[in-house]
């Protein structure tokens, strides 16, 4: 596997490693050797867009061992969010990303401040789909970090407003229906 990683003529096999990696990771940390994990660290920040992509979603499954590395983690994945957020489109791959941040976000206190700028960019400029599951990961924060909750009325009422709600749109269990309720309980 390493060496497949480490392969200079092949970003494609250089991807597929990086996914076996991924897998071996949502097995057990263990089952990674350091080498690899150090490469899986450096190609986070890869100037190759798809192959910093794999990095980080095998990330995801990755235990950072100090605040140190997961703030590495996260200043790739901040880089690459923001790569995807310039070039327009890449909706999926932005979301995956925005997902990848809050995850490493919820570890730490020290680094929610980071996941909430990337909320903050998501509720104010992704398609309907992508502020309202930005809105979600927002409210499991609430009860962590209530010095976050005005912000989030805020950036639930800017959503609101972006996306008038129709009497259809609301039933229990919708993305509507969630916002509302969250409000409600936020307020």
């Amino acid at each position: 596997i390493y060496k497949a990683m480490m392969d200079p003529d092949s970003t494609g096999v250089r991807i597929e490693a990086i996914n076996v990696i991924g897998d071996l990771l949502q097995q057990s940390n263990d089952l990674v050797p350091e080498n690899m994990r150090e490469m899986l660290l450096i190609y986070v920040g890869d100037r190759l867009v798809y192959v910093a992509y794999a990095a980080i979603k095998a990330t995801r499954r990755l235990q950072p061992d100090d605040l140190t590395e997961a703030e590495r983690i996260l200043s790739g994945m901040l880089n690459l969010h923001a790569h995807f957020v310039s070039q327009g489109g890449h909706q999926h791959e932005r979301n995956e990303v925005c997902e990848a941040i809050i995850g490493l976000c919820r570890k730490s206190p020290t680094l929610f401040v980071y996941g909430l700028g990337v909320l903050i960019k998501e509720v104010r400029d992704a398609d309907q789909y992508g502020a309202a599951k930005a809105l979600r990961e927002w409210e499991w924060a609430l009860e962590k970090f209530p010095q976050s909750r005005a912000m989030y009325v805020r950036e639930l009422l800017t959503y609101l407003t972006r996306h008038p709600l129709s009497p259809d749109d609301v039933h229990q269990g919708s993305d509507e229906y969630r916002c509302l309720l969250a409000l409600y309980e936020a307020t």
